[in-house]
């Protein structure tokens, strides 16, 4: 099931990868409704509530992070302000073991990563999440257990569901950053998706 041709018509990218996701979450529902109760180590209400060293100490070994919702705000330039102090120290905990891994790796987030942050590693994906790619490019490069990685991620159904469905763990922010004035559009549309992957979770452990 994880599994899917290379070679698919640009018109059923979208059909598709929907398919795939729910799929997804399906096999492993049992797995995802565990994190619905929202409980400390695998959810917290954001990024800066545990500091790396943490994780490290815990057997985390390579760091996987989203970016919209869980370094900023949906479509946000760079991570904000009141994440910066916690990726310096992921940077020295991780050293080059510190990927981000998100469905929106623009030019201008490519640019800012390679001068602000030269520790942290922009994964460059051809499928977006959930498909296994971004985190088989993480396994491959790091040689690492899938049991030392961790992604931490916003939506149960892209992230979190990509986690359980390769091993690895996962971590799930409750309370995502977000900006409504600057886009109340993009972040509501955003934040009805987060709370759909809850619901369809919730009616697929009713089978």
């Amino acid at each position: 099931m994880e599994q899917e041709h290379n070679i698919c018509p640009s018109f059923l990218t979208g059909p598709a990868r929907v398919w795939f996701t729910l799929c997804l979450a399906w096999r492993y529902r049992r797995i995802l409704s565990g994190f619905l109760k929202k409980e400390p180590p695998r959810c917290l209400p954001t990024t800066v509530d545990v500091p790396p060293e943490t994780w490290y100490a815990q057997g985390i070994r390579v760091l996987v992070l989203d970016f919209d919702g869980v370094l900023s705000f949906y479509e946000g330039e760079a991570p904000l302000p009141a994440v910066n102090t916690w990726l310096q120290s992921a940077e020295k905990v991780f050293g080059n073991a510190l990927f981000v891994l998100t469905n929106l790796p623009t030019k201008a987030r490519q640019d800012m990563f390679k001068t602000q942050y030269p520790g942290i590693q922009l994964l460059q994906v051809k499928r977006k999440k959930p498909y296994p790619d971004g985190i088989q490019a993480v396994l491959e490069k790091t040689g690492c257990h899938p049991s030392e990685v961790l992604l931490v991620d916003d939506r149960l159904l892209t992230g979190i569901v990509l986690a359980a469905s390769m091993g690895i763990r996962g971590c799930w922010i409750t309370e995502p950053y977000h900006n409504f004035d600057a886009h109340p559009v993009k972040e509501s549309f955003v934040t009805i998706l987060r709370w759909l992957d809850q619901r369809l979770i919730k009616a697929m452990l009713l089978f």
